[in-house]
């Protein structure tokens, strides 16, 4: 028996479709994410985000979006 893995599809940018990115890429699955929004919502104001999986020490909302 063989497995097939699709490509998985990302709708929206907003702070779910990064956190959806995010855990894709951590599981190296191929996404892409589709938006007519840009990245992140207010996600690229944000100072700080801590708690983020695959960014123990944070990261800047502009360098996650």
């Amino acid at each position: 028996m063989s497995t097939t893995t699709l490509p998985v599809v990302v709708v929206g940018a907003g702070p779910a479709g990064l956190s959806a990115s995010v855990q894709a890429r951590r599981d190296c699955l191929e996404h892409v994410i589709v938006s007519s929004e840009p990245a992140g919502g207010l996600v690229p104001a944000a100072w700080r985000i801590d708690n983020l999986a695959g960014f123990p020490g944070g990261v800047s909302g502009q360098a996650l979006a």
